[in-house]
């Protein structure tokens, strides 16, 4: 199966794994499953980086390759479709990045692993804790 890992789940592997549901810890340990991460949580990332909202004592670009790594990921690209998409979504949010992980779940039909729960209002399937 095919998920998309939302930039919340990613990092509490990274850094806290018990922040995560036990379905949703099968479904990364799962090496069957596809897992993508999104071009949009990278940039959210480097963004929460520069203004002091995360800390990585490896540097950005090590955490990242290493936790890529870790759990078995693969990039999705951010695709002009994904960014068309984003205008037809309810405003459930604001957050510019979920909003283009969102429509990037109903673009590319993958479900998502989020531990944020307003993802379920969308009408994207997943394991919203």
């Amino acid at each position: 199966m095919k998920y998309l890992i939302d930039t919340n789940i990613f990092l509490f592997a990274l850094e806290d794994p018990t922040r995560i549901s036990k379905k949703a810890l099968r479904i990364l340990e799962d090496t069957t499953n596809d897992l993508f991460l999104s071009h949009a949580s990278l940039w959210e990332i480097s963004i929460k980086l520069s203004i002091g909202k995360l800390k990585f004592q490896r540097g950005l670009e090590k955490t990242m390759d290493l936790g890529m790594e870790k759990l078995g990921l693969q990039i999705l690209p951010i695709r002009s479709a994904h960014i068309y998409k984003v205008s037809d979504l309810p405003f459930h949010h604001n957050d510019p990045f979920d909003r283009l992980i969102i429509s990037q779940c109903l673009v590319e039909k993958l479900p998502i692993l989020s531990s944020d729960k307003i993802f379920s209002k969308y009408k994207v399937s997943g394991i919203f804790r």
